[in-house]
């Protein structure tokens, strides 16, 4: 019939693989991209969290996390966490078993307090939507601190747990959140040495 037949492909004959037109203006013909739909915030113990010994104050540092905004900006809007006396676990504060008082503050890197409470409303699981909102740029990594006020009566260990990081993407406007319950390091407050027998004391 005068037509051409294409031949067989074959190991010895094989036959070009045309590029697939990416619909992603800045990828070029023949290359190939990981597409998502929004972006993603993870996060992760800060390699300086606060660990060992520690003793009562204010404005003492219990943990820092990383977090790390992935395939486009984003701008957090708010996250759960929890402070806990490690021994017992019951919660860090007056409603619970007195180690912290006063307020509970969540910094930034810059110094700017994203949050703040009074630790006599701390919950089991404390979770919070931000009245000002900070915003991590793409690939970046923006360091998230807890402090508070250490009661001098507080005795055994404290640890702080963060979770549930809520993001929006910059570009794509969809909400996300973070994966798993990410904890600090724990602190070992100070043993109560016990009083000495009335007949030694002076």
């Amino acid at each position: 019939n005068g037509k051409s037949v294409p031949p067989t492909p074959s190991v010895a004959n094989p036959q070009p693989i045309k590029p697939i037109k990416n619909f992603m203006s800045n990828v070029a013909r023949g290359q190939t991209t990981e597409v998502h739909a929004h972006g993603e915030i993870t996060v992760a113990k800060a390699s300086d969290s606060p660990s060992g010994n520690i003793v009562p104050g204010n404005d003492v540092t219990l943990a820092k996390w990383n977090l790390q905004a992935s395939y486009e900006e984003t701008e957090v809007r708010g996250f759960c966490f929890t402070i806990i006396n490690a021994p017992n676990q019951t919660v860090a504060g007056p409603a619970g078993n007195g180690s912290l008082n006063g307020t509970v503050q969540f910094v930034r890197s810059t110094g700017q307090v994203v949050y703040s409470m009074v630790a006599a409303n701390l919950q089991w699981e404390t979770c919070v939507d931000l009245s000002q909102y900070f915003a991590v740029p793409q690939n970046a990594t923006e360091t998230l601190s807890v402090k508070a006020n250490i009661s001098q009566a507080a005795r055994g260990s404290l640890r702080a747990r963060l979770s549930k990081v809520k993001g929006m993407g910059h570009n794509s406007a969809f909400l996300f959140e973070s994966r798993g319950d990410v904890y600090g390091n724990t602190l070992t407050l100070p043993q109560q040495v016990p009083l000495p027998p009335p007949e030694l004391a002076v």
